[in-house]
């Protein structure tokens, strides 16, 4: 169920679906070096219990025109799993998904523990098109604990590729620095 909470698109469990998708599509038209950007949390009430497939969030990007997905990472209560291996999608490293911890914002329902990210990713070869698909899956395990995913900030931007003249002084520089150290 999509709610707007302020600014956020959240979605949350307790409306009796095992999978809650919200799902946005970019437009990567003519950028160079696209960079998917965005913040995103989870929040529950639901205890880790080993051996217990918990409710989670996943976060999902994908090339329509090329049926190719990549899966940035899971979370669930005992925490976030970077770019999960997942069958029949691209394998990511973890190091590719850039991210830093965030403040979550006050949400209601107020629940126990939750965890909140910014995340970079650029975006690999296979994932470039025209469009990019972002999908946000929140998944209850129906055990009657109540969780909530979000997302905020969603966005695609270029990331500045060096000029020739810039990589030009780059190697220039160095030349010189190693042909100091070799006069030495």
């Amino acid at each position: 169920m999509l709610r707007g909470q302020g600014t956020l698109n959240f979605v949350q469990t307790g409306g009796g679906q095992p999978v809650v998708t919200l799902q946005e599509t970019l437009l990567l038209g003519g950028l160079t070096s696209p960079e998917v950007l965005f913040d995103f949390g989870f929040v529950t009430d639901e205890p880790v219990v080993p051996s217990t497939l918990l409710d989670s969030f996943t976060v999902t990007v994908q090339n329509p025109a090329a049926s190719a997905s990549a899966v940035l990472v899971t979370i669930d209560p005992g925490g976030p799993v970077w770019a999960p291996v997942s069958p029949g999608n691209l394998a990511l490293s973890d190091s590719q998904v850039l991210r830093q911890g965030i403040a979550p914002p006050s949400l209601q329902p107020v629940l126990g523990q939750g965890l909140a990210y910014s995340v970079a990713f650029p975006l690999p070869s296979a994932l470039l098109g025209p469009t990019l698909n972002v999908t946000f899956d929140l998944f209850d395990n129906q055990a009657g604990f109540m969780s909530l995913g979000w997302y905020d900030n969603l966005r695609v931007v270029s990331v500045p590729e060096p000029q020739i003249w810039e990589l030009l002084v780059l190697g220039l520089s160095t030349s010189a620095i190693l042909l100091r150290r070799r006069r030495r």
